[in-house]
């Protein structure tokens, strides 16, 4: 989706007086399915090890299932699992893991793409459940936790720095988009004050879908040099009938562009809504960023203090 988006925002045309308002927000729209396609191949990717080749197996007359693992198969009895925590994305989109917390100290893990994983707590009733939510459920490389009453199989915040990266990333793609459509109508304004409205004669039309991606075009031709409209069908009802179309043109970039009035002032709400969403996300990015680097200094500094 993020390739179709982008395909449509680098080649398709745009009706309307403001084009580069559309292509920039088409390619934000690109750039948000591409970093959560991103995001979910490197879970899958991260996943997969502790999900290839694991086959659950139930003995109902024991009460009994066996778990093979890629590295080892384990007997699970009942009363054998003292708890379960789950991590997981909170999302409509499920991605993460389930931990087994062992009697004996141990423990293992599973992802939520292993087949049958409902199974084990189905037919172990009565289970603790501890549930915890990560934005990025990564697994790290540790299987087996040895002290019970402090398990950490994903280091707090250890990879949350990348959802909060693209996060950050996406806030200041919306402020760079609020600053580059509010530079185009600035200059349509300033160009509407100044340069003349010239009329052009129409040479032929192209009537399309009316719509943003197959817009109604006009062709007129000025001092022997063609320029191209993209219009909607309202504004090309209006042309019909006519053998010129008014619009501004300046001289100095050679740039002819259809009437506007006020662009700035008519879009200042969408100025603030866009260009304040870019800024909480970069705040909300920012501070979160901020407390994981806290959190490591404080378990860093206790880690220290520890040897000592």
């Amino acid at each position: 989706m993020g390739v179709v988006v982008i395909k449509a925002a680098l080649f398709s045309t745009f009706s309307g007086p403001d084009p580069v308002i559309a292509r920039t927000i088409l390619l934000v729209m690109s750039f948000v399915f591409l970093c959560l396609a991103a995001v979910i191949l490197v879970i899958d990717l991260n996943h997969w090890p502790y999900a290839r080749g694991v086959v659950i197996t139930t003995f109902p007359d024991e009460h009994e299932l066996d778990i093979k693992l890629p590295d080892a198969t384990l007997r699970i009895r009942e009363g054998d699992i003292r708890k379960v925590s789950i991590y997981h994305n909170n999302a409509k989109l499920q991605q993460g893991f389930v931990q087994f917390h062992l009697n004996n100290g141990g423990s293992f893990l599973l992802s939520f793409r292993t087949e049958g994983l409902e199974v084990i707590q189905e037919y172990f009733k009565g289970i603790p459940v501890e549930d915890f939510v990560r934005h990025v459920p990564l697994i790290r490389r540790t299987s087996q936790v040895r002290n019970p009453e402090h398990e950490v199989p994903v280091n707090e915040n250890r990879y949350d720095w990348l959802a909060n990266f693209i996060v950050f990333l996406l806030g200041v793609c919306f402020v760079v988009m609020t600053y580059m459509m509010y530079i185009d109508a600035k200059w349509q304004d300033d160009m509407s004050t100044h340069s003349p409205v010239v009329c052009m004669k129409i040479k032929y039309r192209t009537r399309g879908a009316g719509t943003v991606k197959y817009p109604d075009q006009v062709y007129a031709e000025y001092l022997s040099k063609t320029y191209h409209f993209d219009m909607g069908r309202k504004y090309y009802r209006s042309l019909l009938g006519v053998d010129t179309i008014a619009v501004y043109y300046d001289q100095a970039s050679d740039r002819a562009f259809l009437p506007t009035s006020g662009q700035v002032k008519h879009y200042t709400g969408l100025y603030l809504l866009i260009g304040g969403v870019g800024l909480l996300l970069i705040g909300k990015s920012t501070w979160e960023f901020i407390k994981i680097v806290r959190k490591r200094n404080t378990k860093t500094s206790n880690h220290l203090s520890q040897i000592v």
